[in-house]
């Protein structure tokens, strides 16, 4: 039934959307919070397809794209859905992948921007982004993760959770030598 809810609710902000005017459809589109809200419903719900969707929209649609709460929620509703319900709808299994996409793009963006030199997401995201790959056997997602959190030698890319977490998407895509490669590095 939870589920269910989330699913309604993610309907409602969608109908809303189109529903719009398209004279007032900036000022609709621009307010974080109506992404917010439909995002901590999906995250609630699990349902990973549908908070890459409306993530996609708020990065496009909102001034300064997508927020840091908005890209939590739409990895945190990949992390709760079921295991191999992250297909899009032709079947392929990149939604997690998107996401982690969309969040690297604005953490690297930011970083930048303030002049810093390490551009990694958090250590929650790698950790969240890898049980993602883990979940779906999705061996490109893992050595994205992998690649992002080793681009600097610190204690972020000696993290066990990211490290099992990935060796387990590589043995989960029948990659047991990669597998057993990423476990070595702990």
């Amino acid at each position: 039934e939870r589920g269910g809810l989330s699913s309604r609710a993610v309907e409602v902000f969608a109908a809303a959307r189109a529903a719009v005017p398209s004279a007032g459809q900036a000022a609709v589109s621009a307010d974080p919070s109506w992404y917010e809200r439909a995002l901590r419903a999906a995250a609630a719900g699990g349902l990973g397809e549908p908070a890459a969707e409306i993530l996609r929209s708020m990065s496009r649609d909102v001034p300064g794209g997508a927020t840091g709460s908005a890209r939590a929620s739409a990895l945190q509703a990949c992390l709760n859905s079921p295991a191999g319900s992250l297909g899009d709808t032709k079947g392929n299994t990149r939604v997690a992948a998107q996401v982690w996409a969309t969040i690297k793009s604005a953490v690297e963006h930011r970083a930048k921007a303030d002049g810093k030199s390490d551009v990694r997401p958090a250590v929650q995201a790698c950790r969240a982004s890898a049980v993602c790959a883990a979940k779906e056997g999705d061996a490109a997602l893992a050595a994205d993760v992998l690649g992002t959190v080793s681009s600097v030698d610190d204690e972020t890319a000696r993290d066990a959770s990211v490290l099992v977490a990935c060796a387990a998407a590589f043995a989960v895509a029948g990659d047991a030598s990669r597998a057993a490669e990423t476990l070595g590095k702990n």
